[in-house]
């Protein structure tokens, strides 16, 4: 569907920076007010180019490398949207008579793109919890599942068979392995991956290169807040019995049906959004340690989150840890493994 036809007072800047090379659009930077017109151009959803190809396109540029992962400068994106841009819609229509609704459209999709997997860890939450509703029915019993997967971080490991990262039983020495490749992160991580399988490949952005460093980073984040909310009990679950026979009952998005029928509906208090003011600062720990995942590692990953995607390891070590900002929480993910 298009957009409502809308008006906003918006901040705009006057004096333009140097234009692209061949678009000839420059962004405006000294503030002033006027009203402008936040309506995209009706041919922008043609095939559905606007939500299936230009969004993907520049989501995956967000969640790619050397992006923070909560703030793209105004500058920086009115680059990316203007290289995919000429790519996506070939320079038709204008990006030089639409480019306020555009960078304004883009903004607020990154936004959802972001909460999104916020979004996406409470529901594979709430799913585990339903799966089997007599094992996580009660607060004690959640916060415990909860509390064993945040120790130390054991849930971003594939294998986390020891009770202990370097010891297992009788003092054995035994590893987690598979860090970054748990279900849980692959299942958000996949999320991403298949939100932006519609993207093309952008040359200027280096997109074909480009590894999605800063989802996965995302999407450790918001398994991370997950479990906090659930091990101290601001995320609970109203449950609602099923319903009499030959009824059925519409599920809702923030719902899921247990395997005895009834539906839990996650509830979180007030004020704990996936915001970067929460979840900023675990995020770019996470990314510290993801951005030194060798390339090669990284693909693998990538790999590993596509059984969870709507279609259908030996990793080597890195170098040292030395020298490198992150707190002592987040040193041994460095490690990679």
């Amino acid at each position: 569907m298009p957009p409502a036809k809308r008006m906003k007072t918006a901040t705009v800047r006057e004096e333009k920076l140097p234009p692209d090379a061949t678009t000839g659009i420059g962004l405006l930077t000294t503030i002033r007010h006027e009203t402008i017109s936040l309506d995209l151009p009706a041919s922008c959803s043609d095939n559905n180019t606007w939500h299936g190809v230009f969004l993907p396109t520049i989501a995956h540029a967000a969640g790619g490398e050397n992006i923070d992962p909560w703030f793209i400068d105004d500058n920086s994106l009115i680059t990316i949207l203007l290289k995919a841009w000429r790519v996506v819609y070939a320079g038709k229509p204008s990006l030089k008579h639409c480019i306020d609704a555009v960078f304004h459209a883009s903004k607020r999709a990154l936004y959802r793109w972001r909460a999104g997997f916020g979004s996406a860890a409470m529901m594979m939450t709430t799913n585990v919890m339903s799966s089997n509703p007599a094992a996580f029915l009660t607060y004690e019993q959640r916060s415990a599942f909860a509390k064993y997967y945040l120790y130390k971080n054991r849930f971003l490991f594939k294998n986390d068979s020891s009770n202990d990262k370097k010891f297992g039983k009788a003092g054995l020495p035994v590893e987690w392995t598979g860090m970054w490749q748990s279900p849980s992160i692959l299942q958000i991580f996949a999320a991403h991956l298949d939100y932006t399988r519609g993207r093309v490949s952008v040359e200027a952005l280096g997109s074909e290169e480009q590894l999605s460093r800063v989802a996965l980073a995302l999407s450790a984040a918001a398994v991370k807040r997950t479990l906090r909310l659930l091990s101290t009990g601001e995320m609970s679950f109203e449950v609602t019995t099923a319903v009499a026979k030959g009824k059925k009952k519409v599920i809702r998005k923030s719902e899921t049906q247990a395997s005895n029928s009834d539906l839990w509906k996650v509830m979180i208090s007030n004020n704990e959004d996936f915001s970067e003011s929460l979840w900023g600062y675990d995020s770019r720990m996470f990314l510290t340690a993801i951005n030194r995942i060798p390339a090669e590692n990284m693909l693998e990953i990538e790999k590993s989150a596509e059984p969870f995607m709507a279609t259908a390891t030996d990793h080597t070590e890195i170098n040292s840890v030395d020298d490198i900002d992150i707190d002592a929480e987040y040193v041994d993910l460095l490690n990679f493994r």
